[in-house]
C-alpha cells in the first residue's frame, strides 16, 4: 500500500477463502496440521508489517484457529519456540548422492555446522529410460551417411 512517508506492506487474503484450512477435527495427519498453523504464524513474523496491522493479522489467525476447532494457545508455544528463523537466516544445503553408509559416515562431519545436508540418487528417470545402443552409434549412422 502506499502511504504518505512510502509503501507498507499488508497481507491479502480473498474474502471468499479467509477461514479456510484444514480444520483440526479432520482425519488429516497432525504434521499437515501444524504445518499450516506454523505457517500462518511465520507468515505474521516474516512479514515487516506495521505493529497496527500485525496486530490485526494475529487477530485473524486467532479468528481462523477458533472457527476450525484448534487450541488458540498452540499458537503461543510456536512464539515461544527457540531457533525461529527470520527471512535473513537462509538455510544453507549441501547434496550428496547417496551410496550407502559411506555417505552417513562422511556427512556426520556436517552434523554441528549450520549447513543442512540432503542426499540425492545418481538413478533418474532418464537414465533408467535411455538405450544403451543410442551411445554406440557412429555419427554417420545417425545421420544416414555410411562410410565407405
Amino acid at each position: 500500500m502506499k502511504e504518505k512517508k512510502g509503501f507498507s506492506i499488508d497481507i491479502y487474503r480473498k474474502p471468499t477463502s479467509t477461514d479456510v484450512i484444514i480444520p483440526n477435527d479432520s482425519c488429516y495427519p497432525r504434521e499437515h496440521k501444524v504445518a499450516v498453523i506454523r505457517y500462518l504464524h511465520n507468515r505474521t513474523i516474516l512479514y515487516q508489517l506495521a505493529p497496527e496491522r500485525m496486530q490485526k493479522e494475529q487477530d485473524t489467525v486467532l479468528q481462523i484457529l477458533n472457527s476450525n476447532n484448534y487450541d488458540t494457545s498452540i499458537l503461543g508455544a510456536l512464539s515461544t519456540k527457540k531457533g525461529h528463523k527470520r527471512r535473513e537466516e537462509k538455510t544453507k544445503w549441501v547434496k550428496f548422492t547417496y551410496i550407502g553408509r559411506e555417505t552417513r559416515t562422511i556427512t556426520k562431519i556436517f552434523k554441528n555446522t549450520n549447513l543442512k545436508v540432503t542426499f540425492g540418487t545418481d538413478n533418474t528417470i532418464e537414465k533408467l529410460l535411455k538405450t544403451r545402443h543410442e551411445h554406440m552409434r557412429s555419427k554417420y549412422e545417425n545421420s544416414g551417411i555410411c562410410p565407405t
